[in-house]
């Protein structure tokens, strides 16, 4: 837990709010229900309502991996690491839907 929490932090510092050093006087707040890909080197997470993918070192850009208006929530990566399922009311109510790690439909 404590390994997720300083992802979070890193990611939020890094990846999503331009540049380390803007970055600690404004943290990034919102980033929820992050799991790491099997090999550890990526974390998924929600942000403000889109699943998003980024390196764990903190080198390289997040891929947004959903972009809908409906809420989506909880995802979690594949045993093989080449899929994201996640939670969304795209339909009036949670259902479960899978992207590949790397984007797409």
């Amino acid at each position: 837990m404590r390994r997720m929490t300083a992802v979070l932090a890193f990611l939020a510092v890094a990846v999503l709010a331009g540049g380390v050093a803007g970055a600690a006087e404004k943290p990034t707040a919102g980033l929820r229900y992050a799991s790491l890909t099997p090999d550890q080197k990526q974390v998924v997470f929600c942000y403000r309502g889109d699943v998003w993918v980024a390196p764990v070192d903190g080198k390289g850009p997040a891929l947004r991996l959903t972009l809908h208006e409906a809420q989506d929530t909880l995802p979690r990566v594949s045993p093989d690491g080449s899929t994201v399922a996640f939670s969304s009311v795209r339909n009036g109510n949670y259902d479960i839907f899978t992207v590949p790690i790397t984007g797409g439909r």
